[in-house]
């Protein structure tokens, strides 16, 4: 090989790349041929070179192919086993395109080709990203069609066409997971074609039943024609009887929902409302609708929907509750004790409790509560999670909690957030919460209980250890 490197002239330095590349082609061609074949190159102008770079790249790209099937070990192994292989690296949400796993193996050589069309898992779920190219239909059709009779998990960031929504629904019986966001980004308001994209939104996508669906995330933005998709999320609700995953996040408020009408889902275990970015309302009011006797988490920003309405709700579906989110966005109408309390004796299952900015009457009558009667009002509390901050009053009370709970409670937490920190930190309770109150706490903690205040970052926290 030295020889052989010897035998090349090279007009300077800058041209290097040739060396190495050619040196390159000649060991791919001593490892593939059965006689050595070496390449002389004399003297050559720099265009000649190139003239044979070109020459040789389509021949070299074919033989990197093959000399990585002949000396690759994962080629040598089962497909059972180099199929697993593949299916570790694929990212949480896969994206097409020709750097991205699985599309990248396609380009490595025949043998990881091979490999990745004879598993179909590789295929089986995509994020996809809109504005795409207008051939983009076609790249989805044969993803899709590799993934044969697998699971399909689906990804939707962006504004799309009926000619994708129509694809989506050829696999509507194979669809298991389905995320829809729409920001909103590509849409003008007072856009007749914007507004007839985003009225199919879902309503494209529902043309089939989806008896394979347990998961839908629907995310929306501050573009109130969302409102029009009311009908057609319900209609998949409709027709997905096996639905175990219900997301509502960041949609703008959902107008239109039936008054009398009620909606039995018993499949549903899971339902979320995300806050909505604005102050105008939320995408909770579809819960006065709803009858979930098998729900066993429920997130609820309770901007639409009163604390009547969830009391209601939770009396007709009678459900195995285990966590509750509540929040409190209404400064006027406060969330009250008398009403949160009726909410948890209806549910005596409950095991997680959250609570989002409450006002700090709730939160006296609800500790004093608890540390009160801890066998009467949520016997089987194993975290309770407050977003907001305490007066000095309410820590000795807190403590009472904690001690009388320590045998079932595991977590608890007060997630301050930045601003309120700083104001906090002109209060003379926070740097020092006192020493007996700071030593009864560590105790807890050296207990085995998890206690943690500050903010969700934990860039600032008091510390109890």
């Amino acid at each position: 090989m030295e020889a052989v490197r010897s035998s090349f002239f090279l007009p300077n330095r800058h041209h290097h790349c040739y060396w190495d590349h050619c040196t390159r082609v000649i060991q791919l061609d001593l490892l593939t041929l059965d006689c050595p074949t070496v390449i002389v190159l004399p003297s050559m102008s720099v265009k000649e070179l190139e003239a044979r770079f070109e020459k040789i790249s389509v021949v070299d790209l074919d033989l990197q192919k093959e000399v990585l099937t002949v000396h690759d070990p994962l080629a040598r192994l089962p497909l059972e086993i180099s199929s697993e292989i593949f299916l570790q690296c694929l990212p949480p949400l896969p994206e097409p395109g020709a750097r991205h796993v699985p599309m990248l193996f396609l380009n490595i050589c025949t043998a990881w080709t091979t490999i990745a069309l004879s598993t179909p898992a590789l295929w089986a779920a995509i994020h996809i990203i809109f504005p795409r190219h207008i051939d983009f239909k076609e790249v989805l059709k044969t993803w899709l069609q590799r993934a044969h009779n697998s699971p399909l998990s689906v990804s939707i960031h962006g504004s799309f066409n009926n000619d994708i929504a129509a694809i989506i629904s050829q696999y509507s019986q194979q669809l298991k997971n389905l995320h829809i966001c729409h920001d909103g980004a590509n849409v003008s308001v007072g856009d007749e074609d914007s507004v007839e994209e985003i009225h199919h939104l879902l309503g494209g996508i529902c043309a089939e039943s989806y008896p394979s669906l347990e998961r839908a995330v629907f995310c929306g933005s501050s573009d109130d024609r969302w409102a029009q998709s009311c009908r057609e999320i319900l209609q998949l609700l409709r027709l997905s009887p096996n639905l175990t995953d219900c997301i509502f996040h960041h949609m703008y408020p959902v107008f239109g929902v039936p008054d009398t009408e009620q909606m039995v889902f018993p499949s549903l275990r899971r339902l979320v409302f995300g806050e909505s970015k604005t102050g105008v309302g939320s995408d909770d009011e579809i819960l006065k609708c709803l009858s979930l006797p098998n729900l066993q988490t429920l997130h609820l920003p309770l901007d639409e929907v009163s604390d009547a309405d969830l009391i209601s709700f939770l009396q007709r579906s009678a459900p195995p509750l285990q966590s509750l989110k509540l929040g409190d966005v209404h400064d006027s109408l406060p969330l009250r004790f008398a009403q949160l309390e009726e909410c948890v004796r209806l549910v005596p299952t409950l095991e997680e409790l959250e609570l989002l900015r409450p006002n700090e009457s709730l939160m006296d009558d609800l500790l004093e509560s608890l540390a009160e009667s801890p066998s009467h009002i949520l016997p089987n509390l194993r975290s309770l999670i407050i977003h907001g901050f305490f007066s000095r009053v309410l820590w000795h009370t807190l403590l009472r909690v904690l001690s009388g709970r320590r045998s079932h409670l595991a977590c608890f937490k007060i997630i301050i957030e930045q601003d309120d920190w700083i104001i906090l930190e002109q209060d003379v309770w926070l740097p020092h919460a006192g020493t007996d109150l700071r030593a009864a706490f560590r105790e807890l903690v050296e207990d085995g209980m998890q206690i943690y205040v500050g903010t969700e970052d934990r860039t600032r926290s008091i510390l109890f250890v």
